[in-house]
């Protein structure tokens, strides 16, 4: 008997515990929109090159005095440059300046940068409208579900010898 009054008890408290307004979430919407840069650098290797160049003048040794200049050439070297002096038999100065061409291995960091975009769209959350319940069947629910309280509360104390 006691275990039929404890089962009737639980049944009526978990009858009471389902009687609630639904919960809806609130109305309102949202948008998302998100913005976000990467930048990242890919390295890569290279060569530059550099044109060679040359420069040269002629000059009548009379000029110059042709008697003090010496008719052997005169090379001289710097880095990637030759500088050439010399004297022909038709006493003209011939002054030559040559650079080299030149090859540099370099890496280069490539820089690229990119922008994402990610958007959502607007939700908007509507609620759904609420049954019209008339006063009077309110009234009878508050009454049966009082009496049912009462009833497992009886039960409750009929089981434990109070009453």
């Amino acid at each position: 008997m006691k275990g039929k009054l404890f089962i009737l008890t639980i049944g009526v408290v978990l009858l009471l515990a389902g009687c609630c307004k639904q919960q809806y979430p609130p109305a309102g919407s949202y948008e998302k929109d998100s913005t976000y840069t990467e930048r990242f650098s890919v390295p890569r290797d290279t060569v530059i090159k550099i044109p060679g160049d040359s420069v040269s003048i002629a000059l009548p040794a009379v000029i110059l005095n042709a008697d003090s200049i010496p008719f052997k050439p005169v090379v001289k070297r710097s880095g990637r440059a030759t500088l050439t002096v010399k004297v022909n038999k038709d006493k003209v100065l011939n002054i030559g300046c040559n650079c080299d061409s030149a090859a540099i291995a370099a890496k280069v960091l490539d820089t690229y940068i990119q922008t994402h975009r990610q958007q959502t769209k607007t939700v908007t959350i509507t609620l759904p409208p609420e049954k019209y319940i008339p006063l009077f069947v309110k009234t009878l629910a508050w009454t049966g579900g009082i009496f049912l309280l009462l009833l497992a509360v009886a039960t409750f104390l009929k089981i434990k010898k109070l009453i």
